[in-house]
């Protein structure tokens, strides 16, 4: 009877740290990105396990999904305060170069309005990305801040 118990509390117990860790973001998204607008601003956003840093705001997110298609791969995020989802998308084998957009529908996370050109070594070029360097159609973003609520009033 004391065996069943021990058993089922480490289940709860290694269930419930799955379901933690799941949530984190993957380490293959998180750093310091250069990024670039479609205005042709630059920035640095840094990804962390649970936040991303835009402009020194921090905003919690949470992954719902990753996935590979059509060669490339992606992954989802939502934030935490208002449910908005955007995606962090590799187009390429290189982990350096990526784009963050606000997917069309929670069907497709690769076809959306494009936020940010994303690398990690180097200032990115918005406009290259979206029309050279990736595959998929893309809508360039007026403003990525109005998505994270930068230029709303408070």
């Amino acid at each position: 009877m004391k065996n069943k118990k021990i058993k089922a509390l480490l289940l709860v117990v290694l269930s419930s740290l799955f379901i933690l860790i799941g949530c984190s973001g993957s380490p293959k998204i998180q750093g310091k990105w250069n990024v670039q607008d479609a205005s042709g601003e630059q920035k640095t956003i840094e990804i962390k396990d649970k936040t991303i840093i835009v402009n020194e705001e921090e905003y919690e997110y949470t992954q719902n999904a990753v996935g590979f298609k059509n060669g490339v791969s992606y992954y989802s995020l939502t934030r935490k305060d208002n449910g908005g989802t955007f995606s962090i998308v590799f187009p390429e084998k290189d982990k350096n170069t990526a784009i963050m957009l606000i997917p069309d529908s929670d069907d497709d996370y690769l076809t959306g309005s494009m936020l940010f050109a994303m690398n990690r070594k180097e200032k990115p070029d918005y406009k290259k990305y979206a029309e050279e360097s990736l595959p998929l159609p893309y809508t360039p973003s007026p403003s990525p801040l109005l998505f994270f609520g930068l230029c709303l009033p408070s």
